[in-house]
């Protein structure tokens, strides 16, 4: 071999000995964390989690009350769908892997002008 392959080699591998050590982050943060937890839970009705070996966790429940003021200063009720994804993540935080929806969507609450509820059950059901 002749000296600038050799010196090529030598360069390469030291730059690829140093990324040993190299840590990838994201800007992701507690939501894509959030994200990724709660997706690891499915939503069942309560006859299907009686088909299967499991535990229950207890209840797990979110609310929103937002007035005039919230919606003049353009923050929005959270969805529906947001809401089910915090109910997934508190089962997830029990150690579940299972929920069971038991009431979800708006309802009438002194003092708000837009209030939403999700009630769930959290399992965990175990493998077969």
């Amino acid at each position: 071999m002749d000296r600038p392959r050799i010196l090529i080699l030598i360069t390469a591998g030291l730059i690829l000995s140093g990324c040993g050590g190299v840590r990838f982050s994201s800007n992701l943060g507690e939501y894509g964390q959030a994200r990724i937890q709660s997706s690891v839970v499915d939503i069942y009705q309560q006859s299907e989690v009686f088909e299967h070996n499991y535990v229950a966790l207890g209840m797990v429940d979110t609310a929103y009350c937002g007035d005039e003021r919230d919606i003049h200063e353009g923050r929005p009720a959270p969805t529906v769908s947001a809401m089910k994804d915090t109910l997934r993540l508190q089962t997830r935080k029990l150690g579940g892997n299972a929920l069971v929806i038991k009431e979800c969507g708006s309802k009438t609450y002194a003092g708000c002008t837009v209030y939403r509820e999700c009630v769930g059950l959290a399992y965990e059901i175990k493998e077969s």
